[in-house]
């Protein structure tokens, strides 16, 4: 089952009826918001989350932030292949 929030707080209340397995985040959300920060909120409700953040932004300060919230990130354009071996590798 894929659930999709257009916020981090929406992401939040959907924790209330349903335990994902694992969260796909893009690095840019809307104003103020970014990927990093939903996942964080997330953890804080179930902290072992696992976590993928997907960003056309391959900058190294995008990298380095989110080295530091050890979350993997992933560079767009994704190939499914590519998101695959990913999603598998937060589940080994």
């Amino acid at each position: 089952q894929v659930l999709t929030a257009s916020s981090t707080e929406e992401a939040v209340q959907l924790l209330h009826s349903a335990t994902p397995d694992a969260v796909l985040a893009d690095f840019r959300l809307g104003p103020g918001d970014n990927g990093i920060k939903a996942i964080e909120a997330l953890r804080q409700v179930i902290p072992n989350l696992r976590a993928l953040l997907i960003s056309g932004d391959t900058g190294r300060d995008s990298l380095v932030k989110a080295d530091a919230a050890n979350i993997p990130m992933l560079s767009k354009p994704l190939s499914a292949e590519k998101l695959e071996s990913a999603l598998n590798g937060l589940f080994s």
